[in-house]
């Protein structure tokens, strides 16, 4: 193949085929490929199809060649199936990401929840215990009072003693 003297900013594309040949392509493409065998044509597709940069080379490999552009089609089909079958990967992955941390959520929400109600019962459990234990101490005293009374204690003495007033010294 003869190259023009002049070439536009050239890529270099080798191809290995079968034949062992190699191929030097430079844009444009329709002006400077040559009628190749379909070895070559076949070679020169699978090598640089998916590639940046050759999208017109490969248009014009396959307006020869109904192979290549059944090819081409179905690798397109493949391609956006991939793509659908990433996006929905990709939507599952987050709605189970969703669902762990809603579980992990949960969890410290339990976690939480359960630390809270032992402090507030703790709080509640000492009030209720000092509660009872301030009655318990004034029946004690009131008992105490009133054996005082029976075995002949002066109301002055049993109000030192007790800690009880003059007014309920007199009611026992």
């Amino acid at each position: 193949m003869s190259l023009p003297a002049r070439t536009p900013k050239k890529i270099n594309m080798l191809c290995s085929c079968r034949t062992g040949s190699f191929l030097q392509v430079y844009p444009p493409w329709e002006k400077l490929l040559p009628p190749a065998k379909l070895e070559v044509k076949w070679g020169i597709y699978l090598g640089y199809q998916g590639k940046e940069g050759v999208a017109g080379m490969i248009q014009e490999l396959s307006r020869g060649e109904e192979g290549i552009k059944s090819a081409e089609r179905e690798l397109g089909k493949m391609n956006r199936d991939a793509e659908q079958w990433a996006r929905a990967l990709f939507r599952e992955k987050a709605a189970m990401d969703y669902r762990s941390g809603m579980g992990n959520a949960r969890e410290d929400g339990v976690k939480l929840g359960r630390a809270q109600g032992r402090e507030e019962g703790i709080v509640i459990g000492e009030a209720r215990g000092l509660e009872l234990g301030l009655k318990q101490a004034r029946r004690e005293k009131l008992e105490s009072a009133r054996r005082m009374k029976k075995d002949g204690f002066t109301p002055e003495q049993i109000q030192k003693y007790s800690g009880l007033s003059p007014e309920e010294i007199r009611k026992l």
